[in-house]
């Protein structure tokens, strides 16, 4: 069973406001296909990010600022990932948090990790009516045949047996094994919204 990873949204729980690694898009034109191409533009290789929201430190941090897509979570989670063998990421790294400093915080505030996602499993296009239109050899860029993207659907047949996985078509889009979801429940982690997909 996979499980759609949301955040909880819950305005107890603080986030990643933004990363002051990051400076911009820089922006190109693709030679074959004529579409815009963005690149985020770093000062960093390791993200600096600034904490907003509430007054506890979830073990899954939400971003929510500019740039690319990140999945951080605890020092615990981290460790409870290693001790049970989760894969689906190749590597992490420490990120940069600023003091986080708010009247009534519950707790002291923990190390956070960007962890870089490789598990792939993708949408099961016939079964959505969904198809890609003009995609590109060069960049790799297509369209959509419409833009409504539900109901979704996976494809069990594209899934690399990974317990972390992004939708190959929708890569913002992050799914977990019955695996994760079950440690979620057994170490009462915090942060995200796991929903049956």
């Amino acid at each position: 069973m996979y499980y759609w990873v949301g955040y909880s949204g819950s305005e107890k729980y603080c986030y990643a406001a933004n990363n002051n690694s990051f400076v911009a898009f820089n922006q190109s034109i693709c030679d074959v296909c004529g579409r815009t191409i963005y690149m985020p533009q770093f000062i960093s290789s390791v993200p600096h990010l600034q904490l907003d929201g509430g007054r506890i430190f979830p073990d899954f941090l939400q971003f929510c600022g500019a740039g690319e897509r990140m999945f951080l979570i605890s020092e615990t989670a981290l460790k409870i990932f290693e001790e049970n063998h989760i894969s689906g990421y190749s590597t992490y790294c420490e990120v940069v948090v600023e003091p986080y400093i708010k009247k009534g915080l519950q707790s002291k505030q923990p190390r956070y990790y960007q962890l870089k996602i490789l598990g792939r499993i993708d949408f099961n296009l016939s079964a959505m009516c969904l198809k890609r239109k003009r995609k590109c050899t060069a960049c790799g860029q297509f369209d959509w045949n419409r833009q409504r993207i539900y109901p979704k659907i996976l494809d069990p047949t594209t899934w690399d047996l990974s317990d972390l996985c992004l939708v190959a078509s929708f890569p913002g889009t992050i799914v977990c094994s019955d695996t994760i979801a079950k440690l979620v429940k057994e170490h009462n982690l915090s942060g995200l919204d796991l929903k049956p997909a």
